[in-house]
């Protein structure tokens, strides 16, 4: 796995919209405080790296989040090559609101493809890189988190039983 710092590029204000099998969702992205992380994501997206990929972890204690973007499809996957970090202390208090986008990780500076959406309030450790919030769509999250998870990762967190899956990522 390489580390890179990635230099933000012609993407503007970045507004995102995921094309998802049950609709679109989309999402206004923080690039001023997320430079690398925008730079990243609009990246692997022009370059349809996450086309295809399904939501594949709907957690329902604790955190409620909805999480994307493994080509793998089970939390290991991810592009080759990780970022820093960014934005952490607007998450000082740890609350992740309800329609924050944040990177998922597996530690300081391991963020790669995956990303959470919070379909309700939750509290986190403020490790998660919080780059965007959904404009549009939540009832599609929201529905996929009314269906429940599989439980396969313990209660309340696993695969969701509605699938939802990226078809595709465009940008405003």
């Amino acid at each position: 796995m390489h580390r890179v710092v990635i230099v933000g590029g012609g993407f503007g204000g970045l507004q995102a919209a995921l094309h998802l099998n049950k609709g679109d969702v989309e999402i206004k992205i923080d690039r001023a405080r997320t430079p690398c992380t925008a730079a990243s994501f609009a990246h692997l997206a022009t370059k349809n790296f996450l086309n295809g990929t399904s939501c594949h972890r709907l957690v329902s204690q604790g955190i409620f989040v909805l999480q994307c973007g493994d080509p793998n499809g089970d939390g290991s996957g991810g592009p080759p090559y990780q970022f820093v970090d960014e934005n952490l202390a607007q998450q000082a208090d740890g609350v992740y609101e309800r329609g924050l986008v944040a990177m998922a990780n597996a530690g300081p500076g391991t963020n790669g493809s995956q990303f959470f959406i919070n379909y309700k309030d939750g509290q986190l450790q403020n490790n998660y890189t919080p780059f965007g919030v959904v404009t549009k769509g939540m009832a599609i999250v929201d529905a996929i988190a009314a269906g429940g998870s599989d439980e396969s990762g313990g209660p309340g967190d696993g695969r969701p039983k509605k699938a939802l899956t990226i078809t595709k990522i465009t940008f405003k």
